[in-house]
């Protein structure tokens, strides 16, 4: 049902966007997604824009190896065409519940995160600033999503060997009472915890971090739900005040680094990664 929502608002921008639009599909293995972008005039200034769908096709959960602005894949190919590849780029997600980083807040508020050593510093600053402009306060994080070879791995070695402990007491258990606090355990992993390590292969979290965040190119603007609203709610709502808020500090964003680009290239051009977008496809097509 979520897919189907989401194809359908794709479907809804690409048949009344007046300039025209590309589209294409995910091609990375196990993925059924789907990519819309196109350009707008900011001011004058030319902007290209990109809609993600990560998807499996058993509707199961997300594939996210073309998550953010990883530009592999057919993903690549339409970045190419609309000029997306070197240029600073917003992130922009939707409303997280965090833990920690949620407790303390009344409400929901904008959540600006990139990583100082690792993103792209100038579009970060560029989103606070817009923060500012449209009075809003937000959450900043410029440690978030660090580069760590082997983070996932161990991530996902730890959940399953805690998976395989608890099938080991399952098989053990001798009386229904025993069986059915296990599975309730167990689906309790499987709705709030597998999803933090099934979501993305290790090669592209290596190089992008959980928010798909091409290295020197971008930062991230989304929201972050307060402990309340998780434990009422028990599921994400991103409100319509929400999402216009979240506009309006992308656009002020975009029209504050407009002034700022040749310090956001510079970042670009000095952390442009390795490996090559194409040589990150294949290792991700290689057979399992």
């Amino acid at each position: 049902l979520i897919l189907a929502h989401a194809r359908a608002l794709l479907d809804a921008v690409r048949r009344h966007w007046p300039a025209g639009v590309l589209h294409a599909t995910d091609d990375i293995p196990g993925s059924c997604g789907e990519f819309l972008g196109g350009m707008l005039s900011l001011e004058g200034t030319p902007c290209a824009w990109l809609l993600t769908i990560n998807a499996s096709p058993d509707g199961s959960g997300p594939v996210e190896d073309s998550e953010g602005i990883l530009p592999v894949g057919n993903k690549g190919c339409l970045m190419q065409e609309l000029g997306m590849c070197r240029i600073p780029c917003i992130v922009l997600e939707s409303k997280a519940y965090s833990p920690g980083d949620s407790d303390a807040l009344a409400a929901s508020m904008p959540w600006i995160r990139w990583n100082q050593d690792s993103d792209n510093p100038a579009v970060g600053q560029c989103l606070v600033q817009a923060a500012q402009q449209c009075h809003a306060q937000a959450v900043v994080n410029d440690r978030a999503y660090p580069r760590r070879p082997g983070d996932l791995d161990r991530a996902s070695r730890a959940l399953g060997e805690k998976i395989a402990r608890l099938g080991q007491e399952y098989a053990n258990a001798r009386t229904s009472a025993q069986k059915v606090a296990l599975a309730a355990v167990l689906a309790d992993i499987l709705e709030q915890e597998i999803g933090g390590t099934s979501f993305m292969s290790q090669a592209v979290h290596t190089v992008a971090a959980g928010g798909g965040l091409w290295p020197g190119q971008a930062a991230m603007l989304s929201l972050l739900a307060s402990r309340e609203e998780y434990r009422s709610l028990k599921v994400m709502i991103t409100t319509r005040k929400e999402l216009e808020l979240l506009a309006d500090i992308a656009l002020a964003a975009a029209v504050l680094l407009r002034d700022r680009l040749p310090e956001a290239s510079s970042f670009i051009q000095a952390r442009s990664p390795q490996p090559e977008p194409e040589r990150l496809l294949h290792e991700l097509c290689l057979p399992s």
